[in-house]
């Protein structure tokens, strides 16, 4: 296969790199800030900076960019069909850190992402030579694709979405494309975006939503029986990946719950672990223990999961999961994890890129919408009285299972790419 034929950069592209440029210092500055308070690892910093941590494999090596853990947790298939392959992931978190390290096979190695800045990018590139470059959904460092093209290094796009970037943005979108061997979209309005932007319909793989394809998260057996045994048979409800924004919607129906089932149990897992205080700050009297702080149950009405790491222990002791993100305009979270687990979920009003795989949860009864307080305590209510519960439960092992032929195909395309 050919390298594509990259377009020439527009003038945003220039001024992107002018601002970066004068900006570095701030953005190395706010970079180490982030990064102490995400809990990372002191001397883990410099990758931030181009600096590497872990010797380079002999060999090509595939180079796969997730920002956020939706991104990262897209991956997961791909990365899992490639066990002959050398895989660098980079994302920008420590739970993304934690994922790879618990959900990733062997032959992956995990770095935080270089900032997009000359000597950082320069830094990173030079020292891992990748032989494979794919960025996932919407985080396309412009900078590092620039210099990856120029080396000739083959690069993708994997499970793209609809952005309104793309439109604000039509001849940087195109220009980014035009230097891109593959993508693959989740829609065919995402399709259509790609190709009327220049992309060649012959370097276009149209796939699912990768994160559907991902095997559901593994539990921790031992933590599992703790936690099945500090619960007792309580009944208990989980609200995964919350936002501080939602915190009071997420209490309040919890305090309408607890009037009918006093010994109810609440398991709220954070999305931001740091983000604790503002949780806390909003409990009003609702007793809480956190896990973070090796705290067990006993009698709380709220146990905090402020922990990475542990989806698929916290999946494996709840009868279904409320996806957060959904109940502000937080831009949504997607239900796959869940529904791979095997449990039906609920989700408030704002899915954002979400709608499509919340729509096929919904079709097949694997999933119900909360569009306030009020419904999201009647719909918890009525999941854990038992049979309309059972019901959801079947649907969500049906729409959670996995289509491996498509990730079989993607992967054979990918390997095209190698040199």
């Amino acid at each position: 296969m050919t390298q594509p034929t990259a377009k020439r950069w527009p003038l945003s592209y220039h001024l992107y790199r002018f601002v970066t440029f004068c900006a570095a210092p701030l953005l190395h500055r706010f970079a180490g800030k982030r990064h102490r308070a995400m809990g990372c690892a002191a001397d883990r910093l410099g990758e931030r900076f181009g600096h590497a941590s872990l010797p380079r494999p002999q060999g090509s090596l595939v180079w796969i960019n997730a920002a956020s853990m939706g991104e990262l947790r897209a991956t997961i298939a791909v990365a899992t069909a490639m066990p002959d392959a050398q895989l660098l992931i980079t994302t920008t978190s420590q739970s993304g850190a934690e994922m790879v390290s618990r959900q990733f096979p062997p032959n992956c190695m995990h770095q935080f992402a270089p900032l997009d800045t000359g000597a950082a990018a320069a830094r990173f590139l030079d020292y891992w030579r990748p032989d494979l470059a794919l960025f996932v959904e919407s985080d396309l460092p412009l900078r590092v694709i620039d210099r990856l093209a120029r080396a000739g290094v083959r690069m993708g796009i994997l499970n793209a979405r609809p952005s309104r970037t793309r439109n604000r943005f039509p001849g940087l979108s195109a220009a980014v494309l035009s230097r891109m061997a593959l993508a693959t979209s989740q829609d065919q309005d995402t399709a259509a975006q790609l190709i009327g932007l220049g992309l060649p319909e012959q370097r276009h793989v149209m796939v699912t939503d990768l994160k559907t394809l991902a095997p559901p998260p593994r539990p921790d057996p031992q933590a599992v029986a703790a936690l099945r045994n500090q619960i007792s048979g309580r009944p208990v409800w989980l609200a995964m990946s919350a936002h501080p924004e939602e915190a009071e919607q997420l209490l309040a129906a919890h305090r309408r719950l607890l009037r009918d089932r006093p010994d109810l149990l609440l398991l709220l897992a954070p999305r931001h672990p740091d983000a604790m205080p503002r949780f806390e700050g909003v409990l009003n009297g609702l007793t809480a223990r956190r896990r973070s702080r090796g705290e067990e149950i006993g009698d709380a009405q709220v146990y905090f999961a402020d922990t990475l790491g542990e989806a698929g222990t916290l999946f494996a002791v709840a009868p279904f999961a409320v996806i957060c993100g959904t109940f502000a305009d937080l831009g949504g979270h997607s239900p796959a994890e869940a529904l791979a687990a095997g449990l039906p979920v609920l989700r408030g009003p704002h899915v954002g890129n979400h709608a499509a795989a919340f729509e096929r949860a919904e079709k097949c009864g694997a999933a119900r919408v909360a569009s306030d307080t009020q419904a999201l305590a009647s719909a918890v209510a009525d999941w854990l009285s038992g049979d309309a519960l059972e019901t959801a439960a079947s649907a969500a092992r049906t729409a959670g299972a996995r289509n491996d032929t498509q990730i079989t195909a993607l992967v054979s395309r990918i390997e095209q790419l190698m040199p």
